[in-house]
C-alpha cells in the first residue's frame, strides 16, 4: 500500500487496520502453470518464510476430526493472511505470526516454521495441545476426503456424509448382488495378496452409490475414505496420484496403520477393453497403483464403478491377485420388485425395474417429463 493511498484512507476517516507485510512472490514458484485458488495465496505467505531462509525449519501435524480450526491459534498469534469459504467458516486457511515462529493452518493440516528445529517442535506442540478432544463419533456419519487436482499434485478437504448400515439397505439389492456385497462389507483388512481393486458394474440406478456409503460405514474401524471426482485428471497425473498415496495415514485403535478406500465412480473410459486406445496410459497407471511399484506398501483399496458390462472391461483389471471383488448390480425381477414394494399386484413400469425406478414408484411427487425417457442412461445410485 503506497503512502499516498494510506493518507487518503486516513484522511477519509476510515480505519485502515493493520498493514500486512509485503511478500516477495517471485521467490515462490506458486503458479505451477495453473490458476491459483485463494487459499493457496495464504500458503504462499507461509512458504515465503521457509523458502527465504528466515525460518527454515518446519513441523506439521494432521488435523483429524471436525472442530473450529481458529482454536488452534495461541493468544499471542497475529493473523497475517486468511481465507474462509462460506460453507466451511470454521475451517479457514490461516497464516499467522507468533513470537517464536509462524503457523499455517489448512483444513486438514497444521504446519509451523521457526529458526531452529527445537522451536518448531515446541510451537507445533503448542498448536497440537489446543486441538479439542473428539466428540463421541456419530455412527450415522462418515468423514470423506474429497480430492482435487492442484496442478502440481493434489489436495483434499473433509466432507461429512450420511452412511447407512448394511442391515438398513440390504433389502435394496436382489439376492445375487446382496450375497456378494454381504461378503465384501464384512471383510476386514484384506492382505495384499487378495488384490486392491474392487469393481462394481451394472445398470444406472441399481444402487452402487448407496452401497459405497454403506461400505464406508462398515469399514470405518480400519479404513479411511477418499473420493476422486475428477478421474480424468487423477489417472493422468502421477503427482496427483502420489499425493493421494502419500497422505498421512491414520491409525486404528490397536495402533495399526489404516487402509485407504479410494472411490472412483463412473470411470468407464479408463477400464473398458479399449481403455489404452481411449485414454492412453491411464489404465497402466491404475494397474501400477493397484499392484505395481507405485502401490507397494500403500494399503490402498481402489473401488471403481462403471455402467459397462463385465465382458466389456479390460481383462487385466479382474485377474486373480489384483481384483479383491467384482460385483454386478442387478435390476430386480418383477417378483422381486413386487416383494420390495410390498404389493403383489403392483403395476411396474418395467419388467426388470432398477432400485431407482422402485423408489420413484413410491414417491409422492412423480417425475415431470414431456416424453418417456425411462430408457435414457443415468449415473448415480
Amino acid at each position: 500500500m503506497t503512502a499516498q493511498l494510506l493518507d487518503a484512507i486516513l484522511g477519509s476517516g476510515l480505519d485502515a487496520g493493520p498493514v500486512a507485510p509485503a511478500l516477495n512472490l517471485p521467490a515462490v514458484n506458486a503458479n505451477d502453470g495453473s490458476s491459483l485458488e485463494t487459499e493457496r495465496w495464504v500458503g504462499i505467505g507461509f512458504a515465503e518464510t521457509v523458502i527465504s531462509g528466515v525460518e527454515p525449519f518446519t513441523a506439521e501435524a494432521r488435523l483429524g476430526h471436525d472442530f473450529d480450526r481458529t482454536t488452534l491459534l495461541p493468544p499471542d498469534a497475529v493473523v497475517l493472511r486468511s481465507c474462509a469459504y462460506h460453507d466451511h467458516p470454521d475451517k479457514p486457511f490461516v497464516f499467522a505470526q507468533t513470537p517464536t515462529g509462524h503457523i499455517h493452518i489448512g483444513q486438514n493440516m497444521a504446519t509451523v516454521s521457526a529458526t531452529t528445529p527445537q522451536r518448531a517442535a515446541q510451537l507445533l506442540q503448542t498448536v497440537v495441545d489446543r486441538i479439542p478432544p473428539a466428540s463421541d463419533d456419530d455412527p450415522t456419519k462418515a468423514e470423506i476426503q474429497m480430492w482435487q487436482d492442484s496442478g502440481g499434485g493434489g489436495y483434499s478437504h473433509t466432507k461429512v456424509i450420511d452412511v447407512p448400515t448394511w442391515a438398513d439397505v440390504q433389502r435394496n439389492y436382489p439376492a445375487a448382488t446382496a450375497d456378494q456385497l454381504a461378503r465384501l462389507v464384512t471383510t476386514v483388512r484384506p492382505s495384499d495378496a487378495s488384490g486392491k481393486l474392487v469393481v462394481w458394474y451394472g445398470l444406472p440406478g441399481t444402487g452402487k452409490t448407496t452401497a459405497i456409503r454403506t461400505l464406508m460405514r462398515e469399514w470405518s474401524s480400519w479404513c479411511t475414505h477418499h473420493y476422486i471426482p475428477d478421474p480424468e485428471r487423477f489417472f493422468n497425473s502421477v503427482p496427483y496420484m502420489a499425493a493421494v498415496l502419500s497422505a498421512e495415514a491414520d491409525e486404528t485403535d490397536d495402533g495399526e496403520p489404516m487402509h485407504r478406500l479410494v472411490v472412483v465412480e463412473d470411470c468407464d473410459e479408463f477400464i473398458s477393453g479399449d481403455a489404452r486406445h481411449r485414454s492412453g496410459n491411464a489404465l497402466g497407471r491404475l494397474l501400477n497403483l493397484s499392484d505395481g511399484i507405485m502401490g507397494q506398501g500403500s494399503k490402498v483399496i481402489i473401488l471403481l464403478t462403471t455402467n459397462e458390462d463385465i465382458m466389456s472391461l479390460h481383462p487385466a483389471l479382474t485377474r486373480p491377485g489384483r481384483c479383491l471383488a467384482k460385483v454386478e448390480f442387478h435390476p430386480f425381477t418383477a417378483d422381486q420388485a413386487r416383494t420390495w414394494l410390498g404389493d403383489p399386484t403392483a403395476k411396474l413400469g418395467s419388467p426388470t425395474p432398477t432400485l431407482a425406478e422402485l423408489f420413484e414408484t413410491l414417491s409422492s411427487t412423480p417425475r415431470i417429463a414431456t416424453h418417456d425417457d425411462t430408457s435414457a442412461p443415468g449415473l448415480y445410485m
